[in-house]
């Protein structure tokens, strides 16, 4: 096939004449919101890392490299087919990611709000750190540490003493209020600065 011809394929349209071309109704289009896309490679995908959040009773820590702030993503769980919106929800219903790439390039997601405020609050050392570096947390080393597990404050009795091993009912109202009020205090998550 010629240049000409290929031209002449890609061209191919079904000509309207002038009074057809007059009486179609008026297209109204919206336009397009900004794109928040971000130009991924194959080396992006298949290469990044993630760093799992602690269970409770454990620890990660890693070295910051930059925090992200990136848009919801609707994923699908694999299990069931049901889909879910990832990130940290406003009251205003707004949903984004806070992601903390490492300086090693593995992602670490802040999935709780509970966490961001660890991390990230107004009383975080992390955060009069990264202030006192000159409004950077590029090399900052934290370490995050998993507490309690925050749905234990609205799991029944039974289902604590089951999952936490505690022997008494007693014991169990005792823990589920440690852990609301521990919501309430925002320690459900330590997070600090490590030498």
């Amino acid at each position: 096939m010629t240049d000409k011809d290929k031209n002449e394929e890609k061209n191919e349209f079904e000509e309207l004449d002038s009074e057809e071309f007059n009486n179609e109704a008026p297209v109204t289009e919206t336009p397009a919101p900004p794109s928040t896309s971000q130009s991924l490679t194959p080396d992006d995908i298949g290469g990044m890392e993630y760093i799992k959040n602690p269970e409770v009773g454990t620890s990660v820590e890693f070295i910051i490299g930059e925090v992200n702030k990136d848009p919801s993503r609707t994923l699908k769980n694999s299990t069931d087919g049901s889909e879910f919106e990832t990130g940290l929800k406003k009251k205003n219903g707004e949903r984004h990611e806070i992601n903390i790439i490492t300086d090693e390039g593995k992602c670490f997601s802040v999935a709780t709000w509970g966490l961001f405020f660890a991390l990230f609050g107004k009383k975080s050392k992390i955060q009069a750190k990264a202030k006192e570096k000159g409004n950077t947390y590029k090399d900052l080393k934290v370490k995050i540490t998993h507490i309690f597990n925050g749905k234990d404050s609205k799991s029944s009795l039974k289902d604590i003493m089951a999952l936490r091993g505690i022997k008494t009912e007693k014991e169990a109202q005792v823990h589920k209020e440690k852990v609301a009020q521990a919501i309430k205090d925002g320690t459900i998550y330590k997070a600090e600065l490590v030498d």
